[in-house]
């Protein structure tokens, strides 16, 4: 390990020509050293065609004396997909970067990216872009090698540039703006690069302050439909990009990334250049220590880590730099703007972050306080509404009328967008979620009628409605839930006919056919269900296709399998249910090696694994129902205690330690059951007592009632028996049962029957 020591002491930029020298013929070592450096410093490991990057795949030895009309100079660089080498081409005599395709790169993603990357770069002539001159497919040691020839760029990357020759701040500002000016010209033709970084801008030397050029588009997608993707994790756990530059949203796999990613690399950039540091340090870390840094921790102010760019400057690099691309510049020319501004001594957008910004993250911290006071707030809303609305019918302060209105729609917004959404999933907050869902739905529909157009409002009032039925089928209004969810079904199918190229807008529309369903399932409409869930699958199953990346898009699908498997099985029809349980587990274990720390994967692990014992047990096989509720259990259990206050994830651990001691007591093992079945006790008690009036813990709590005493029974502790059948007793027969409706309620009352004969009988004694 002595290489790999001596490796991390020096300087990122230098390792590749260290390595190539230390190693000499040892192509082995090579690789094995260059591995360790990319795992150990996740900075400079990432991009798998950086010319900058120590991770080359080959020993120098191994370099061509010619590929296709190329004659081969030497090795500029390698990455783990691609090699560059310096190399001449006769006709015209020139010398140029030719990149190409590894020989044990060539499955089907691989060529892909190469292709698109070819593609892309045929699209851009800008003078701060490097060119490309070439492409074609040699025929190397029998095989095709894939190429293509770029213009070389004899230059030094941008901070070596700027530090060697001591440029200050403006001087560096204005190299920043190049940059900037090139990355905005790909993204008006529709192209983001997603892996800026110091190493792939290179400085000519042209006299003065040097001419920048942008490199390396080998991750690089374009804008719109076909690339509506966040995946920056390959299967094999290697990160796309370089963690020092990528914003958060690049590494959350439910993100559709878009140029306020550049942006955000963009200011990293520039926080180096003018700061001597990434705006966060995670060298050294592990590769996911990193990663979480990146989506926790807050960059520092500019002006604190350079005290001569306090003042606007560092706010400019604060609004670019956010965790949360809404916060930032929406374009590169924004960001641009605000920087030539600061340069010209002008006024800058950037402003220190105002009270909703600082609301936004307080409701991040406190959701339920949050709440409680929104229902205050909209009050206010309401009254900011009426007085615009009297301003406007007097025809006088047209400004101010325009002002108010969009503050009292950001106001809305934020309630729907991050109130709302925050106390959606925790555990407690049902009576609070449905009083400010009731009134923030009347809000929105005042505001609508001021703007029916406005496709923002439309979407806010889609997910009020979404939301506010979700809260009423959980307090037994089901009609009144299903009316919500018909309509919200209606404002996502218009938006997503508006926005015809948004895969996103057909994603919402998919959700909300399930919603729809979902009510009929309930009532037993099994051929309405079967169909909306159809349609559901089918958009599901396309949109998977066009985006095989997306994370987000391929959990919709795992989902739509789930419940069209689960449907085939409630109606007896194990033929049918077995091939969508089966592609089911083959997504989520795509997922997993995509995503294996999402919550919402980690659930879905739960979820096949249930289905899958429901099947098994079906077809008989005691030893396999087991297996997979154990599996379904522990993951349970884990994500709970990850996620204490998340009612979805509660209410699961809860229900699988039911379903596990269940299945103990059938396998003659009660004894064990035992302390699964009190953990089901106790969690189900926790969730009715947070929401008394929610039937969906009441339901919990009475099946788990009804099991532990039969436990009990088992057990032959008629004490047990007696207090927990009363307890399930008194809950049938309270106020909040009578939202479950009548055919529930039979059930229950049949439940309570059967168990109050067989606790007579226990106290009896045995029968002869």
């Amino acid at each position: 390990m002595g290489l790999f020591k001596a490796a991390v002491e020096i300087d990122a930029a230098d390792r590749a020509a260290f390595l190539r020298k230390a190693c000499a013929d040892e192509a082995a070592l090579f690789d094995e050293v260059a591995s360790l450096l990319r795992w150990d410093d996740p900075t400079v490991a990432g991009s798998p065609e950086s010319p900058e990057s120590p991770t080359v795949g080959g020993a120098p030895g191994d370099a061509p004396e010619r590929i296709g009309p190329y004659e081969i100079d030497g090795l500029l660089g390698a990455g783990g997909m691609a090699v560059v080498y310096r190399a001449r081409q006769g006709s015209p005599t020139r010398s140029v970067a030719l990149k190409v395709l590894r020989a044990s790169c060539t499955d089907a993603t691989a060529l892909l990216r190469f292709r698109r990357e070819i593609a892309l770069l045929s699209r851009l002539r800008h003078p701060g872009i490097a060119q490309i001159c070439d492409a074609g497919v040699a025929r190397e040691r029998d095989a095709d090698v894939p190429y293509f020839a770029m213009e070389l760029i004899e230059g030094r990357p941008l901070t070596a540039f700027a530090n060697e020759r001591a440029l200050d701040r403006a001087e560096r500002l204005r190299l920043l703006l190049c940059v900037c000016d090139a990355v905005e010209y790909a993204h008006q033709r529709g192209i983001i690069h997603r892996d800026l970084k110091p190493a792939n801008i290179l400085v000519e030397d042209g006299g003065g302050a040097g001419r920048p050029r942008v490199l390396d588009f080998g991750i690089a997608r374009q804008l719109g439909p076909s690339d509506a993707d966040g995946a920056f994790v390959t299967r094999d756990h290697h990160v796309l990009g370089t963690l020092a530059y990528m914003s958060p949203d690049q590494l959350d796999p439910d993100c559709v990334i878009d140029t306020r990613s550049d942006v955000y690399a963009l200011a990293a950039i520039g926080f180096e250049l003018l700061s001597g540091r990434p705006p966060l340090g995670v060298a050294g870390l592990s590769q996911l220590s990193a990663i979480r840094a990146i989506q926790t921790r807050t960059p520092p102010a500019l002006g604190a880590v350079n005290p001569a760019c306090r003042g606007d400057l560092s706010l400019i690099f604060e609004k670019a730099l956010a965790k949360d691309p809404a916060e930032r510049y929406g374009s590169v020319a924004a960001f641009a703007d605000d920087l030539r501004a600061f340069l010209e001594h002008r006024p800058v957008r950037a402003r220190p972050p105002g009270l909703l910004y600082a609301a936004r993250k307080f409701t991040q911290r406190n959701p339920v306080a949050v709440a409680l006071a929104a229902l205050t707030m909209i009050a206010v809303i309401g009254g900011a509404l009426g007085t615009g609305l009297g301003l406007h019918r007097a025809r006088r302060a047209n400004e101010e009328l325009r002002r108010r209105s969009a503050e009292t729609t950001e106001s809305a917004r934020f309630l729907v967008r991050d109130v709302v959404a925050g106390l959606d999933s925790v555990a407690g907050t049902a009576e609070i979620r449905r009083a400010l869902l009731e009134r923030l739905r009347a809000q929105i529909v005042a505001l609508r009628r001021h703007a029916p157009d406005d496709a923002d409002l439309i979407d806010d009032h889609a997910v009020v409605l979404t939301y506010y039925s979700d809260a009423l089928l959980r307090a037994g209004r089901d009609a009144e839930a299903l009316a919500l969810r018909r309509e919200a079904l209606g404002l996502y199918r218009g938006l997503a006919a508006r926005r015809t190229a948004s895969p996103a807008d057909e994603a919402r529309v998919s959700i909300a056919l399930v919603k729809v369903g979902d009510v009929h399932l309930g009532w037993a409409e099994w051929d309405l269900a079967r169909d909306l869930y159809g349609q559901a699958f089918d958009i599901d199953r396309r949109l998977a296709a066009a985006h095989p990346d997306s994370v987000w898009f391929l959990d919709n699908l795992a989902w739509s399998h789930d419940r069209l498997g689960n449907l085939a099985m409630v109606l007896d029809d194990l033929d049918a249910a077995e091939p969508h349980f089966a592609e089911r587990l083959a997504i989520t274990t795509r997922l997993l090696e995509r995503a294996p720390e999402r919550h919402a994967t980690r659930h879905g692990v739960v979820a096949i694994n249930v289905l899958m014992a429901q099947l098994a047990k079906r077809r008989g096989d005691l030893p396999a129902v087991e297996s997979y509720l154990r599996a379904a259990h522990g993951a349970a259990i884990k994500l709970a205690s990850d996620t204490p206050n998340h009612r979805l994830y509660v209410e699961t651990a809860c229900t699988t330690s039911r379903d596990l001691a269940d299945l103990l007591v059938e396998a003659g093992q009660p004894r064990e059951a035992l302390v699964y079945m009190e953990d089901a006790v106790r969690r189900a008690a926790r969730l009715r007592e947070l929401d008394p009036r929610d039937t969906r813990p009441l339901d919990i709590y009475f099946g788990v009632l009804v099991a532990r005493t039969r436990l009990a029974l088992v057990l032959g502790d008629v004490d047990a028996a007696e207090r927990f059948l009363a307890e399930a007793r008194d809950l049938a027969a309270g106020d909040a049962a009578r939202a479950l409706g009548e055919h529930s309620l039979e059930s229950y009352a049949r439940l309570v029957t059967g168990l109050a004969s067989a606790l007579e009988a226990a106290r009896s004694g045995p029968t002869p």
